[in-house]
């Protein structure tokens, strides 16, 4: 099964949550698109460790400049939108809706 496969299927289960009214359904579902999300994130591991059989400096390398690019470009929308980013690191950000002061 190819990454983008499994991406594919990840963002397909996310969106069935979402539309999901059935609390034990949405746990479910959670826990798949939870072990795609850890497959995807071992397939990288793997293209940045030199014993890998297809390992790819310059694919890991990609990857990394594409989440950066993606994430910095989430947190400057957010702040388009009023929110003050709080944190970020690789995974993601945490912001607050800034306040107005009269």
């Amino acid at each position: 099964m190819a990454t983008s496969q499994i991406l594919n299927d990840r963002i397909r289960i996310k969106s069935m949550m979402k539309e999901s009214t059935d609390p034990e359904e949405k746990q479910i579902l959670n826990f798949r698109q939870e072990a795609l999300k850890t497959l995807i994130a071992t397939i990288y591991g793997l293209y940045n460790h030199p014993q890998y059989r297809w390992y790819c400096v310059e694919a890991s390398e990609a990857i990394t400049a594409w989440g950066r690019y993606f994430l910095k470009d989430s947190m400057r929308k957010a702040e388009m939108h009023g929110f003050r980013v709080l944190y970020a690191d690789t995974d993601g950000f945490f912001v607050t809706l800034k306040h107005e002061t009269h």
